[in-house]
């Protein structure tokens, strides 16, 4: 049994060159991995830092907008206590204080109005249309502080002005008593010192003493003073209470003033510092607008950057897990590799230390039906006189001459069938059940040589051809009957054949079945190996399984094998056929008697003895001719016409291809039609597969049948 050797040293030469080509692009794909991963991770960290230089100075601005704004706050609280305070006691210092808060609110507002770094009027995370309506509102508070200031200082020094009240004026008692006596101390003197004088007739007809008229002027005037005085002091009662009442008049629409002034100045008051406080609080939402937008954009961003880095991490997670597949790939293939190199080397070792073994086989192989045969022929020449001629010797002779040939042709096509251009197979028609019954014929007289049964089940129309090589489903089916044979010692074989229908196309399938030894399970994966053989006993040069599969994977097929040991094996082949036909008549072997009377035939060869078995094999046709060389072919075609050349392919001087060429370029002989023959049926084959210019119109393979000869022949012709 044989092993597929080259294809297993073909295909580690290929890895052999790929793997340089493989450790560089895993070496470039790991720094691209890498530089794309640390730039990753690069961008990332930038975004992160400038992520939180944005969250810090949100945050710095908060804290400085949040202490200006509760600076403010606590300011006006101030101010307002101030004032309410100095409604109550109306002091200069609650009026100063009041007003100095207010004046720190108007400055306070005056340094928020222009823009710094903090402002809420700068933030970024507002638009146009915000920052310009803070703006309005700093306009705004500044404006209702300037008029608060302003209405303050005028509306609240009114209460502080002097208000003129003329006190009532109350004469004192001395000066009145003083003014009344001294009126009447006047009266006394006078009438004490100047007597009044009466009339004269008084004095005349009354005469008194002017004494007595003292004293009693004395005590009118005493009643009179009195009178005057209660009248002085009534006069001056009344001036007093009417004083007294026209200051009360006074102090209580001054006081109705004052109140008035009091309310409106404290609903004024109210009313702007309520206004100052809602454009404070105002200010405020929008500073804490201005916050929460910057925080939504950060975060916002934050979330973007968190996806993007997902995706990234996701894709740098999913490269490196590709690195990571990459380099278990490449540690299992490197393994891999080195185990197989392990083996091919202990393969190596084992095939040279055996090589002497695998010639001395082969030499076995080749001289052990050459012996058979010479026996053979030597008992054919002692009974030429006896008309009884054994017919299982002619066949034990016909069957070692097979053996030999298909030994020699596996010897000498293996070279060729591994560098086998597989693009350029011929396909022909034929049919499958005709070629598998030829074989079984002629395998079987070895089979009862060996005491075994060979059955057949080929389900198979004969009138059934498929599009496929001929040669190649021949010999494949060959060396499964071959080593069946081999290498069963009782029992039976067994040859199906089928076709059948897949996905991809019909398929035609060929398997033998043998009761031998079998083939253990470490074997089965060896089998197709060159020079691989179970038994170096059982013979055999280990070419024909790893060739038969060579074959089929040449024509698109696939081959196995079942076998267990000590029960048996089952070699099978699967073999696509793009087309097939149904032959209207059923094959009939061809004979000479098929071949036109008048045909002219020539026939060029080196070898006496073929061109002696040609002779004999054409000896009914009338023309025939056979010439040993091709320089005496072609004078002789200039001498006659032929019909047909049938030439050798390796001979001295014109080989036979050159001879063709001759033939196909010269006018006077393009009806001639060429037939090449050769034992070597791999020069024969790829000489038809290359395809050249001047092509061979068949094909004969040494040694061959009536039936071929004359096919070929009648297929040339036609």
């Amino acid at each position: 049994m044989t092993v597929s050797r080259h294809i297993s040293h073909l295909t580690m030469k290929k890895k052999a060159r790929k793997t340089p080509t493989v450790r560089i692009i895993l070496l470039y794909s790991f720094v691209i991995s890498f530089l794309f991963i640390g730039t990753i991770f690069v961008y990332q960290y930038g975004q992160y830092r400038t992520l939180e230089k944005r969250l810090t100075d949100a945050y710095k601005a908060q804290q400085l907008g949040s202490e200006d704004l509760n600076y403010l706050f606590s300011t006006y609280s101030e101010a307002e206590n101030m004032f309410r305070l100095y409604t109550l006691d109306f002091s200069d210092s609650s009026y100063y204080a009041y007003l100095d808060k207010l004046n720190l609110l108007k400055s306070f507002v005056d340094s928020l109005k222009f823009p710094f770094a903090h402002s809420p009027q700068n933030n970024p995370a507002l638009k146009v249309l915000d920052q310009q309506k803070i703006a309005l509102e700093f306009a705004a508070l500044k404006m209702r502080l300037d008029h608060l200031v302003i209405h303050t200082s005028d509306s609240l020094g009114l209460l502080t002005s002097n208000i003129s009240l003329s006190p009532p004026h109350t004469p004192e008692i001395e000066s009145v008593v003083n003014h009344v006596l001294k009126d009447t101390t006047k009266k006394i003197t006078a009438d004490t010192i100047v007597r009044k004088r009466r009339g004269l007739l008084k004095r005349i007809f009354d005469p008194k003493d002017d004494t007595i008229v003292l004293t009693r002027e004395y005590n009118r005037l005493d009643v009179e003073r009195v009178t005057e005085l209660k009248k002085s002091l009534s006069s001056v009662q009344m001036g007093i209470e009417q004083s007294y009442i026209n200051t009360i008049d006074k102090l209580q629409s001054t006081f109705l003033k004052l109140r008035g002034k009091e309310r409106e100045l404290v609903t004024t008051n109210f009313d702007l510092l309520n206004e100052l406080k809602k454009s404070m609080e105002i200010i405020k939402t929008l500073d804490v607008y201005a916050l929460r937008k910057a925080e939504e954009n950060n975060f916002s961003l934050y979330r973007k950057n968190i996806d993007v880095f997902g995706k990234q991490l996701i894709f740098a997670l999913a490269l490196m897990l590709v690195m990571i597949a990459a380099l278990v790939y490449y540690q299992l293939y490197a393994t891999s590799y080195e185990r197989r190199l392990h083996v091919e080397k202990d393969y190596a070792a084992k095939l040279v230390e055996e090589k002497t073994s695998v010639l001395a086989n082969i030499s076995h192989e080749i001289r052990t039906p050459l012996n058979s045969l010479l026996g053979v022929v030597d008992l054919l020449k002692n009974r030429t006189k006896s008309d009884n001629i054994d017919r299982k010797l002619i066949d034990s002779a016909y069957y070692s001459i097979n053996i030999v040939s298909n030994n020699i042709a596996d010897i000498l096509s293996l070279s060729k069938l591994e560098a086998s251009n597989k693009g350029n197979i011929s396909m022909e028609y034929f049919s499958p059940n005709r070629i598998f019954l030829e074989l079984v014929t002629l395998h079987k007289n070895q089979a009862e040589l060996k005491g075994l049964q060979l059955e057949t089940a080929i389900d198979i129309d004969p009138r059934f051809s498929l599009l496929n090589n001929e040669f190649r489903v021949k010999q494949v089916a060959s060396n499964f009957l071959s080593n069946a044979i081999k290498y069963t010692q009782k029992g039976k074989i067994t040859f199906r054949a089928s076709l059948s229908t897949a996905n991809d196309g019909q398929r035609l399938y060929m398997e033998v079945e043998d009761t031998g030894i079998g083939i253990t399970e470490p074997d089965q994966h060896q089998v197709f190996r060159k020079y691989f053989t179970t038994n170096a006993n059982a013979g055999g040069i280990g070419l024909g399984l790893y060739i038969s599969k060579i074959m089929i994977e040449e024509i698109g097929g696939n081959i196995g094998i079942k076998s267990k040991s000590t029960v048996g094996s089952i070699f099978f082949a699967e073999i696509p056929f793009s087309d097939s036909r149904m032959e209207t008549h059923e094959h009939r072997k061809a004979t000479l008697s098929d071949l036109p009377p008048h045909l002219r035939l020539l026939v060029v060869d080196d070898n006496p003895i073929n061109i002696l078995l040609m002779k004999q094999f054409f000896k009914g046709l009338e023309h025939i001719y056979t010439v040993n060389n091709g320089e005496d072919a072609l004078v002789l075609m200039d001498e006659r016409p032929f019909d047909l050349v049938i030439t050798d392919i390796h001979m001295p001087g014109i080989s036979g291809i050159q001879l063709l060429e001759k033939i196909k370029t010269d006018e006077r002989f393009k009806s001639i039609k060429v037939v090449a023959i050769s034992a070597d049926i791999s020069t024969l084959k790829y000489a038809e597969e290359a395809q050249v210019e001047a092509s061979f119109d068949g094909f004969i393979e040494k040694p061959f049948t009536e039936a071929e000869i004359v096919k070929t022949i009648l297929k040339a012709l036609s």
